[in-house]
């Protein structure tokens, strides 16, 4: 979780197992995980949305910042 891939707001280790809140309606019909960034579709939404690193803009085209929770992915 150096770079956010876990999706709890917060890099670093986390000490227990960590729940990545989409809100409470919310349900993942797909999912996608590498060594940086974590991506889940969620139901309904054509666009994954993804945490971690954002290096060459992965996740968001407009900044290179790490992204500590789930965001849209942005082309």
């Amino acid at each position: 979780n150096n770079v956010g891939q876990v999706g709890n707001g917060e890099s670093g280790e986390p000490m227990e197992p960590t729940k990545v809140d989409f809100g409470s309606s919310a349900k993942v019909t797909d999912l996608y995980g590498s060594r940086f960034t974590t991506c889940a579709v969620r139901e309904g939404h054509d666009k994954p949305w993804c945490w971690g690193s954002n290096l060459g803009g992965v996740i968001d085209s407009e900044n290179d910042a790490e992204v500590l929770r789930p965001t849209p992915r942005r082309p």
